[in-house]
């Protein structure tokens, strides 16, 4: 018996599969190039996290390309320091690559692509969903930005996973009408 819930289940995870495979091509390349500069960046801060840990840096950016006290280190203070966090727990799991700084982000290009298929099918149907998936892994701009480590590629997966949750607790009644007023201020 043909069961359509069971067919987008699966062809999501085929969904999944391609974008993985897209994304794993060529996820060793050195980091060079125009906006390679910031995937160094950031591993840069994740390595100084391993070498110097969270607490002597304070869940500061220390940007120091060498070996400093800690009355030498210079900081970055305009971006969060979430992304090289991550970036230093991969790098604590599988070396200091550029091949581990990008699964990274490859994971956070899986989550916006699963999220974008949730919210799709819960906002209209599953072919939406399956629809909204494919249009996004065959877009040039995420196979560019899917695997690059920046924090452009951590947002849009964290908000689409939000916007998901807002949705369905919105049609759940879960939320009152003044949890709703509260999240449009």
């Amino acid at each position: 018996m043909f069961n359509p819930g069971r067919v987008s289940k699966i062809l999501i995870i085929i969904i999944l599969i391609l974008a993985l495979k897209l994304l794993l091509v060529n996820i060793d390349k050195p980091f060079w190039g125009h906006h390679d500069w910031n995937s160094a960046v950031y591993s840069n801060i994740a390595r100084n996290y391993i070498r110097y840990g969270y607490l002597t840096t304070k869940f500061g950016q220390v940007t120091s390309v060498d070996v400093q006290n800690q009355k030498s280190f210079s900081y970055i203070s305009h971006y969060p320091p979430l992304l090289p966090i991550f970036i230093n727990l991969s790098f604590r799991a599988l070396g200091q690559t550029e091949t581990a700084a990008r699964l990274t982000i490859v994971f956070f290009s899986l989550v916006l692509v699963y999220f974008t298929y949730k919210l799709g099918k819960e906002l209209h149907s599953s072919l939406l969903g399956i629809f909204s998936a494919i249009s996004l892994i065959l877009t040039p701009i995420f196979l560019y930005f899917g695997k690059l480590p920046v924090h452009d590629t951590v947002v849009p997966a964290v908000s689409t996973f939000g916007f998901w949750v807002y949705i369905k607790l919105i049609k759940e009644k879960k939320l009152g009408i003044t949890s709703i007023l509260l999240f449009r201020w």
